[in-house]
């Protein structure tokens, strides 16, 4: 597998009142590259929510963490 690019897009909801922080957030995955599949993109994540992301298990218990991605075709 060859990864060619890769970026995270962010977006979150925060409490309205303070303190504000951050109730959910969404980040999208946008990867390409040769012999990127669903199945490895999807292992990936689920490693860094479950044992390699320290930022991850800082952050605040109530937060909700989406995470969708998306696999772009390599020209």
């Amino acid at each position: 597998c060859k990864l060619e690019s890769f970026k995270i897009d962010l977006e979150g909801e925060r409490n309205p009142t303070p303190p504000q922080y951050f109730k959910t957030i969404r980040m999208t995955v946008h990867l390409s590259g040769d012999g990127i599949t669903e199945k490895k993109v999807q292992r990936a994540i689920s490693l860094s929510h479950e044992k390699y992301c320290s930022v991850y298990h800082t952050l605040r218990e109530d937060l909700k963490v989406f995470v969708d991605y998306r696999i772009n075709e390599t020209r």
